[in-house]
């Protein structure tokens, strides 16, 4: 992710105006990335919500002299950078400043036995692999479905990550059951089954977000995105039922949506869309998919299955814990 990506988190973080999602997104950041952690140091410097923490962890009175108070802002920095692993509660300093910046959040280093928030997938595309133009995966860590492409800057659209974004191309592939349509589907098998620990009861719940974007089009077209999300257990996930994408919805434990989100026609602007879904037990895999199509044709003969150009970005799945509401 960029860093003007990282700087809008940090600073809606300070000022308090994520979103819940977002928040996870921002937990998630800091959590996993030094360069993350570093620069939100420097950002929080400059809002003054550091120095402000050091303030309230030790009041201005002779027995709180200015050095320990100084000596702990950096103490606590130090801490901070670190990997999140190798954090020691055991640093007062460091606690009381970071327990006052980062209220509201549970971190690893408070309950190691039960992270709080687990980054599933983190795709900006950067690898260059290409999806397989295959349908619905049955195997796990793979993009898969209609003919897409990963490519650079192209038709005046810039990626929104680094220097990578997918490309749908399709709305089918050689050997679809039922070829044509309108909508471009591009699907990601996730294996869940090493969080196990971490889905029980209700209280766990799967983040998702994608940024979209197209090249500039005719004012009488429409195209939407969309995404969804399905729970499924290891029988389904794996034995070439989903390969027909109308018996996913029967078969799955649980599914999330979200649907017709009309794209603008700015290819400055990278559009998110997101999403989540309280899994239920027994989620072995969750299967992603992302979507694009045109307006919907009044009959078959207006189908059209190509899209001139159609992006996607910077797709992240998010595993958190959030108790059910009394």
């Amino acid at each position: 992710m960029t860093e003007t990506y990282w700087d809008r988190l940090i600073q809606g973080h300070l000022d308090g105006v994520l979103t819940e999602t977002e928040q996870a997104e921002f937990g998630a950041l800091v959590r996993d990335s030094e360069a993350a952690r570093r620069r939100f140091w420097e950002l929080a410097e400059v809002h003054g919500l550091a120095r402000d923490a050091v303030r309230i962890a030790w009041p201005d009175d002779e027995a709180a002299p200015a050095r320990p108070r100084a000596a702990a802002l950096s103490v606590a920095r130090q801490a901070w950078l670190q990997p999140a692993g190798l954090v020691r509660v055991g640093l007062v300093a460091a606690g009381l400043v970071l327990g006052v910046l980062m209220t509201g959040l549970t971190w690893a280093i408070a309950r190691p036995q039960a992270p709080a928030i687990r980054v599933l997938l983190d795709e900006s595309f950067e690898s260059g692999a290409v999806p397989t133009a295959g349908g619905v995966p049955i195997e796990a860590e793979r993009w898969s479905g209609d003919v897409a492409e990963v490519v650079e800057a192209q038709a005046g659209v810039r990626p929104a990550g680094e220097r990578r974004m997918l490309r749908f191309l399709r709305s089918d592939f050689t050997g679809k059951p039922n070829p044509g349509g309108y909508i471009g589907d591009v699907y990601r098998l996730i294996d869940v089954r090493g969080s196990r620990g971490d889905i029980a009861g209700d209280e766990s719940v799967v983040q998702v977000s994608a940024w979209f974007n197209a090249a500039e089009f005719a004012e009488n077209e429409r195209y939407h995105c969309s995404m969804a999300v399905y729970a499924l257990d290891e029988a389904t996930a794996t034995d070439g039922s989903t390969r027909q994408a109308s018996n996913i919805v029967d078969r799955a434990l649980a599914v999330t949506r979200r649907s017709n989100d009309r794209f603008d026609r700015d290819p400055a602007t990278w559009q998110k869309i997101s999403t989540e879904l309280r899994l239920p037990a027994g989620t072995d895999y969750l299967l992603l998919r992302i979507s694009v199509a045109h307006g919907p044709p009044t009959n078959k003969s207006e189908e059209r299955t190509t899209f001139p150009a159609h992006f996607a970005d910077d797709v992240r799945v998010i595993l958190a814990r959030r108790p059910l509401l009394p």
